[in-house]
C-alpha cells in the first residue's frame, strides 16, 4: 500500500473519475512480490457547466507477481515480466479538497456499499509507441459503484535507472459504470460524463538503483 500526494480539486464528483484506480504517491506498495516497489501518483480531471476540477487519491494497493528470477524492470523482457496484478483505491481516500464534495463523491460512487474501486489485470501486451517508444497495454474487470466494466489502459513505458516509468491518460465515462453525473443548484452546475485519469508510476525492484 502507499499513500499519495495530494493535488487541489474543485468538484464533489470526482469520484466518479476514480475510476481509474491508479493514484499514487511516492511510497512502498504491499505486493505479493516483496521485491516489487510502486510509487507515482494518480489523479483525476473532469469538467462541469461552471468550471474545470481535479482530485488526486491518497491511497492506493497494489498487488503484483513478478516472473520467477526477474532482477530489474526494463523494456527488456516486459512482455512476460509481471504474471499478476490487482490494484484497488479505497474511496474514503479519494480526496477533493473540500469536505462536502467528497460527501457528494462518495455518494456518487455509493461507497457506504462499495467501498473500494478495483482493478484486475487479466493480461497485457507491449506494442510500439510514438517515436520509437514503448506502450504497455493492460486489460482487465474494472469495479466502480458496484458495477464491472472491462477496460484496457494503455501507458507508455520507459526506463529510469533499474526500473519502469508508466505514464498514460485514459477517459472514462461514468454513466458505462452506472454512477449519474450531479446537477447541483437547481442544475446550474451539471458535471461532465467523460473524466480523465492520469498516471505516473515507477516500478522498480528492492535493492536496485
Amino acid at each position: 500500500m502507499f499513500d499519495i500526494g495530494r493535488k487541489g480539486g474543485m468538484v464533489s464528483l470526482v469520484a466518479i473519475a476514480a475510476a481509474g484506480f491508479l493514484a499514487l504517491a511516492p511510497a512502498e506498495s504491499a505486493a505479493q512480490d516483496p521485491g516489487l516497489q510502486v510509487s507515482g501518483k494518480l489523479w483525476i480531471e473532469g469538467g462541469s457547466t461552471v468550471r474545470s476540477w481535479d482530485c488526486e487519491a491518497k491511497e492506493i494497493q497494489v498487488r503484483a507477481t513478478t516472473r520467477e528470477g526477474l532482477e530489474a524492470l526494463g523494456i527488456e523482457g516486459l512482455a512476460d515480466a509481471v504474471t499478476a496484478m490487482q490494484v484497488q483505491i479505497p474511496k474514503a481516500q479519494l480526496d477533493c479538497d473540500d469536505n462536502t464534495m467528497n460527501d457528494h463523491m462518495w455518494n456518487a460512487l455509493k461507497a457506504s456499499d462499495h467501498s473500494t474501486i478495483t482493478f484486475r489485470m487479466e493480461g497485457y501486451r507491449v506494442v510500439p509507441g510514438p517515436d520509437g517508444g514503448t506502450r504497455v497495454e493492460l486489460r482487465g474487470p474494472l469495479g466502480i459503484a458496484g458495477e464491472t466494466q472491462s477496460t484496457t489502459f494503455t501507458l507508455d513505458a520507459s526506463e529510469e535507472g533499474a526500473g519502469l516509468r508508466l505514464r498514460g491518460v485514459h477517459t472514462l465515462n461514468m454513466t458505462e459504470w452506472g454512477v449519474r453525473p450531479p446537477r447541483l443548484f437547481l442544475g446550474t452546475l451539471r458535471v461532465h460524463e467523460n473524466v480523465e485519469v492520469h498516471f505516473d508510476l515507477l516500478l522498480t525492484r528492492r535493492g536496485l538503483n
